[in-house]
């Protein structure tokens, strides 16, 4: 079934009547990947030539010869399996009226019975160790993130139960019995008696996400896990018995001023106000949103999972209406649109760089817009205040990525405003005003997400104008700077 992203999120935004969806943060569920040594009592079953032996002894065939005349086969090999099955305990001679003769151990005979000998022995297995949950889980085997992977994509890693090494006493024997591939034959199901010990312990991460809800009625904010796209609520139950976003140092903040602010910023007064009555209302929206996950519904039911919703523009899988308001969680989908598809222009202006936000996805996603000749402007660049969120090493990292990769392509224009608390996202024909920070959306230790609601125009001439503005800016800036030199 092809995952739809935007019929996923539309979903997602309704599922809890009294809340609003505020973000949904990609993370990693922190695990350990272990290497056990474990014992077992393996089960093999008799082999067909060592079945009939066996029998043929317990049916009173005790020479050699009687048992190699019924069977049809040499002498010779009966010897040699008769070796065998004396190596295992399985049989054994006795001496009856000065004759040698077979017959069955006791532990031969409850073998025959059961078709199956045992053996203890040693076996190293892959164990998927959920540390969030804290036992163990064959999900934590899947497709996982080394630490080094989760930072590259900026993922928020999320904090495990215990910070002390997984034990052995930590892991459960019904749950490696039932979790752990390997132990499992097809002909039989062997004894778990112990785990030796642990040799192994690689720390990884499970790709997921975080969806933060907040109360509409002033209530305390929620939380879900998806992985895979598909709620899962022991993770989440875990997550609030630890204390909920708290525990992760998420907060949720007051809501951003109304999006008619910033168009006065970005736009004329004049203009904003005719921009916004353009808008459809929040009511309009909420109508429209489930209108259209009805309509998804309704058309996988009759033309089967690979459909794509209807009413949503495939094409670039958002919606095309001149102007709209779009929530907090819609933003991030139309920045990854924007460094995907883009075609001609790219503008952004952001106050800070997170390395969180520009990391090597990001870059590599950039450079190969640059390569297929879009034309792009950044600015950025906010004074520091006290309280402000200090840039870090490695945010600093990022932004020396960005000169570089200016310094390579002519199309790229990148500029330092110095003090700018412009949000703006420009692709194409669409621009989007508000104050959603687009490259700093993520990153800072202690994260607080609010309600944000940005204007996004779909009006060429206006947006033709506003690409003209915003590159003008950029250019005027640099120009300054090099007079200044």
């Amino acid at each position: 079934m092809r995952f739809d992203r935007e019929s996923f999120l539309e979903r997602l935004s309704v599922s809890r009547p009294g809340y609003r969806l505020l973000e949904v943060v990609e993370c990693g569920i922190p695990v350990f990947l272990l290497r056990a040594t474990v014992l077992i009592i393996d089960r093999k079953p008799l082999g067909p030539l060592e079945e009939f032996v066996m029998k043929a002894i317990s049916e009173g065939f005790t020479s050699v010869n009687e048992i190699s005349g019924i069977l049809g086969v040499s002498s010779e090999l009966v010897t040699s399996m008769l070796v065998d099955l004396q190596k295992e305990d399985l049989v054994k001679q006795v001496v009856v009226n000065g004759y040698r003769e077979m017959s069955l151990t006791t532990h031969g005979s409850a073998v025959l019975e059961s078709f199956y000998r045992e053996s203890p022995s040693r076996e190293q297995v892959r164990i998927g160790f959920d540390r969030l949950l804290w036992n163990i889980t064959a999900t934590a085997q899947g497709n996982l993130l080394k630490p080094i992977e989760l930072e590259e994509q900026g993922r928020l890693e999320l904090k495990p139960k215990k910070k002390q090494k997984v034990r052995d006493s930590d892991l459960a024997l019904d749950s490696i019995d039932r979790e752990v591939q390997g132990l499992r034959s097809k002909s039989a199901k062997p004894l778990l008696l112990a785990v030796a010990s642990i040799d192994r312990r690689s720390r990884m991460f499970l790709p997921a996400e975080l969806a933060i809800f907040e109360s509409l009625d002033g209530g305390d904010p929620q939380l879900a896990v998806i992985i895979d796209g598909r709620p899962s609520e022991e993770h989440e139950t875990a997550l609030l018995q630890l204390g909920g976003l708290g525990f992760l140092d998420i907060g949720v903040g007051k809501p951003a001023p109304p999006p008619m602010s910033k168009l006065k910023e970005d736009y004329s007064e004049q203009v904003a106000q005719v921009l916004v009555a353009e808008a459809p209302s929040r009511e309009q929206r909420e109508q429209e949103r489930l209108a259209r996950i009805a309509a998804t519904f309704e058309a996988q039911e009759s033309m089967g999972p690979e459909v794509i919703s209807p009413v949503t523009d495939t094409t670039t899988g958002l919606r095309t209406s001149q102007v709209e308001f779009i929530d907090t969680y819609e933003h991030q989908p139309y920045l990854r649109r924007a460094l995907t598809e883009t075609k001609e222009r790219l503008v952004i202006f952001s106050p800070w760089i997170s390395a969180q936000v520009v990391n090597k996805g990001f870059l590599e996603q950039l450079r190969q817009l640059l390569q297929r000749g879009v034309r792009v402007h950044i600015g950025y660049g906010l004074n520091q205040r006290p309280g402000d969120r200090k840039v870090s090493f490695e945010d600093e990292k990022a932004e020396e990525k960005l000169k570089k990769m200016a310094d390579r392509f002519s199309n790229f224009t990148l500029a330092n405003l110095g003090n700018t608390h412009s949000k703006q996202l420009l692709f194409d024909d669409v621009h989007i005003s508000g104050s959603f920070n687009w490259l700093s959306f993520q990153g800072s230790r202690f994260k607080e997400y609010r309600h944000e609601e940005s204007t996004v125009i779909r009006k060429s001439r206006i947006v033709d104008a506003k690409y003209i503005d915003l590159c003008a800016r950029i250019e005027g800036v640099i120009k300054s700077q090099r007079e200044d030199v």
